[in-house]
């Protein structure tokens, strides 16, 4: 086979495929649909009417077992004190009626006295509609937030932000 001289316009048309190929690749990246809040979470802490201290609570309105909960942390709903966790609630239904409003209940742990013969778990009913979380106990209302995930940082990631 005789020898040939490369054609200049084959790496040029190389190049260019590549560079096409890149672009492609880092637009379709970008252009991936967001994560969807999902969950629905108390922007501040909410008194559920059967305990003392209200308490911060985020539900999946697409899971009729969704329900978490957990204590305020120092920055309210958005963080939890340290050493303490996100708890999915016991017994939690997650019911949806008309209008978009959503039943939710879900039963939390109390502490007792030794001598107590009060149950150890108590009863939580909420209604969740037109962004507000209400209790049926007390009446408290709060606004609720949207969060893509149910990963609530400890205080101490949130001291830790503010320092920087």
């Amino acid at each position: 086979m005789p020898w040939r001289p490369i054609d200049p316009s084959v790496p040029t048309r190389l190049a260019v495929a590549a560079t096409v190929a890149l672009t492609l690749t880092a637009c379709h990246h970008l252009n991936a649909p967001p994560q969807v809040a999902r969950f629905v979470v108390s922007s501040t802490p909410l008194d559920v009417g059967v305990t003392p201290r209200p308490l911060c609570v985020g539900v999946d309105p697409a899971d009729r077992e969704g329900v978490w909960w957990w204590e305020p942390g120092t920055s309210g709903c958005s963080n939890r004190p340290d050493g303490r966790r996100v708890a999915h609630a016991d017994r939690a239904t997650v019911v949806g009626e008309n209008a978009g409003a959503y039943n939710v209940s879900f039963r939390i742990p109390v502490a007792q006295d030794p001598d107590s013969v009060a149950a150890d778990l108590l009863d939580v009913k909420l209604v969740l509609q037109n962004e507000q979380l209400r209790s049926v106990a007390s009446g408290a209302r709060v606004a609720t937030l949207r969060r893509t995930d149910m990963s609530i940082p400890d205080s101490s990631a949130s001291q830790k932000k503010k320092k920087r």
